[in-house]
């Protein structure tokens, strides 16, 4: 991105007629790169219990497809909303709903999924019979409708989720799946964006149903 600055910044210098041209110093590019390789994306943390923080260490690949939406995101306010290119950088990078959507929800998903056990191979009760994923034995009979972290899965299915509340607050995620023991010191709110009612998200669909 800096080595793009200097063509960017011989652009702004050779056509000066061109009004979202206008104002672009090196100093919008290298906040731009900051703010990707900073403490906000690359090196974000997170709060613990013991009041410490933590770094989420994000996959590589979700902070590059990111700043690429925060690129095209750029043009498109420079060409449909009158946006200078400097203005458009700054914008970008303070766009909360861009954030969420493109970085710290797929962040936060990827973290869900790697903390999944992967048992690919069937285990065996006393007797001899068994049953794959983990699944056997009593604990196989007394939940015999998929009921569980599946059928919790599938009541979040097609639910856009968001990581905190509008005012910056972290919300529990295991609250929302219903598996929370309330210690963790997070906003016990529904998680779906633009909900945040006092019902875990596993029951917005039903609460939904109810209000109408």
């Amino acid at each position: 991105m800096r080595v793009e600055m200097f063509s960017w910044l011989c652009m702004s210098a050779r056509y000066r007629a061109k009004n979202w041209l206008h104002g672009l110093e090196a100093s919008d590019f290298n906040k731009f790169v900051d703010f990707i390789l900073g403490e906000r994306v690359l090196g974000i943390q997170i709060p613990t219990s013991d009041g410490s923080q933590q770094k989420v260490k994000p996959d590589w690949a979700i902070v590059l497809s990111f700043e690429h939406k925060l690129r095209k995101e750029a043009m498109r306010l420079v060409m449909h909303e009158g946006f200078t290119l400097a203005h458009a950088l700054r914008a970008v990078t303070k766009d909360a709903d861009l954030k969420e959507a493109f970085f710290t929800t797929p962040v936060a998903l990827r973290a869900a999924a790697s903390e999944q056990p992967q048992n690919k191979w069937a285990r065996f009760n006393n007797k001899g019979s068994g049953s794959s994923f983990g699944s056997f034995g009593k604990t196989g009979s007394q939940n015999p409708k998929g009921k569980g972290k599946t059928g919790k899965s599938k009541r979040l299915a097609g639910l856009q989720l968001a990581w905190r509340t509008p005012d910056g607050r972290d919300l529990c995620f295991a609250y929302n799946s219903g598996s929370c023991d309330n210690s963790c010191n997070r906003v016990h709110q529904c998680r779906v964006k633009g909900c945040y009612g006092d019902h875990p998200a596993i029951q917005h669909r039903e609460k939904a149903k109810g209000s109408n």
